[in-house]
């Protein structure tokens, strides 16, 4: 399972990738503030995902998270 978050700082956000197993962060992207958190699914997600953990704004995706580009 892999936990993902996002933090906001003044205009920006980090949207962080953890492995909920090792802890470890796998995955960064850094947005505007305004951008939607949805967007950044796929590049927070490296494919070996068995579960994911999310708050609301990371919702309303087309496919399952994990399947984008599969």
């Amino acid at each position: 399972m892999d936990i993902w978050a996002t933090v906001v700082c003044r205009c920006a956000k980090a949207h962080i990738g953890v492995d909920d197993e090792s802890g470890l962060v796998h995955s960064v992207a850094v947005t505007a503030a305004n951008v939607a958190d949805v967007t950044q699914v796929d590049k927070l997600l490296h494919g070996e995902e068995n579960v994911v953990c999310a708050d609301a704004g990371n919702g309303g995706c087309e496919e399952p998270y994990g399947s984008q580009g599969a």
